[in-house]
């Protein structure tokens, strides 16, 4: 059996973000075919392994970001400005003692492919001589940066813009076309990488997926009470931007006309700006991170994804229609998925957004419609089996080449 590395920013997991949740997948599926080695970097020591029993052999390094406040952070950011090449991105993640663990590794077992799971790891390519080298594009960071900057204002847009301009288009275009095969989590994204690189490279587009198994299982109304669910890592920032943006532009409306209900933010980080806007609301729970948000999800009635930044696919509409829950997403936060309108109510206006949920709310009926048209896009497009092959003829080919 042909072996593969597979290098991460953070350990692939069923649950959490939607980044461990695409690593755990692709993991999982490459497991058929291939010894699977992982190695992933971690910032939070209690951070364990776990349901990774196909795995041959996982390795975790872990490493302290410094706590920074304002005035560290500008003097960091400015120095990586003016004195690295690479975005900051990639130095952030850059770690020697991952270095020497997978130097070891690699001496050992001599792997037949290598794959970064996303960008910045393809900066480690060098240390797997005599592999065929991947990249798992989970977004185009490129695309990404572009659209925060229209949202950022002051010094953190100006060195976004350095960052993006000077340093991130070049890295992440250069290390695609050196690599033997591109992933991509849609055909959006292959088109932007295909406008970057070129039509002649290998570029081959898997999806995310969900596994609805743990969609069977019962859970107890967390909250006690009929309420809105917004998912996601909280201090990454399109989610804290969406959630600012629903809070600030939607919410105030929507419980003036449903004063029962209730808005519960689940993930992890909150940012003192989302604590800031609902300090005083007493129909709106954050919770931070939890073990198991299955609980949050399948009592929902609506999941809402009021993203105006992002690239790659969204997990939590795939997630939310795996439970059956009714979504209300932005263009964006819906983008990259073949889920049509009618499937999940798509809206980029404040009032549309609104109307969406009022409807919704209003009517049990279209939410029990949704729901089942919602489930049935899960089990035909976007389950783990669909996929699972077809990631494997793809890596077989190419350790075959």
């Amino acid at each position: 059996m042909k072996k593969i590395a597979i290098i991460t920013t953070d350990i692939p997991s069923k649950t959490g973000s939607g980044y461990k949740m695409r690593c755990y997948y692709i993991a999982r599926a490459l497991s058929k075919s291939f010894a699977v080695d992982i190695f992933s970097l971690s910032d939070n020591d209690q951070n364990k392994a776990t349901n990774l029993d196909f795995v041959n052999h996982i390795e975790i390094c872990n490493y302290h970001p410094i706590e920074e406040n304002k005035l560290i952070w500008f003097i960091n950011r400015l120095i990586r400005l003016l004195f690295f090449s690479k975005p900051a991105g990639a130095v952030r993640t850059y770690n020697n003692n991952f270095i020497d663990k997978i130097v070891s590794a690699h001496k050992n077992n001599k792997y037949d492919i290598v794959l970064a799971e996303g960008i910045w790891m393809s900066q480690y390519f060098n240390f797997f001589p005599g592999t065929k080298k991947v990249i798992d594009n989970h977004n185009i960071e490129t695309v990404l940066y572009k659209r925060e900057l229209k949202i950022l204002l002051g010094f953190k847009k100006i060195a976004k813009w350095i960052d993006w301009l000077f340093k991130l288009s070049v890295f992440e275009k250069i290390k695609n076309q050196e690599s033997d095969l591109s992933i991509v989590t849609s055909n959006n994204d292959k088109s932007f990488l295909e406008k970057m690189i070129g039509q002649d490279r290998n570029i081959k587009v898997i999806e995310n997926v969900v596994d609805f198994s743990s969609s069977d299982k019962k859970y107890i109304n967390p909250i006690s009470k009929d309420y809105i669910l917004f998912a996601g890592l909280l201090s990454y920032f399109p989610n804290e931007d969406g959630i600012l943006w629903f809070g600030n532009k939607i919410w105030p409306k929507l419980k003036g006309n449903f004063q029962d209900l209730s808005l519960v933010i689940v993930g992890a980080n909150p940012t003192a700006k989302i604590k800031k806007i609902f300090a005083n609301d007493k129909n709106v729970v954050i919770t931070g991170f939890v073990d198991n948000i299955d609980e949050y999800r399948q009592n929902a009635l609506i999941e809402i994804v009021p993203l105006r930044l992002g690239g790659g696919t969204r997990f939590k509409i795939l997630e939310a229609l795996a439970f059956g829950i009714p979504v209300v997403s932005t263009s964006i936060g819906a983008e990259g998925l073949d889920i049509k309108e009618g499937e999940i109510f798509i809206e980029d206006e404040p009032e549309s957004f609104f109307r969406a949920i009022e409807q919704l709310m209003n009517n049990k009926g279209l939410r029990e419609e949704m729901s089942f048209k919602g489930l049935k896009v899960i089990k035909n497009k976007y389950n783990f089996d669909s996929i699972s092959l077809e990631t494997n003829d793809i890596f077989k080919e190419l350790s075959n080449d």
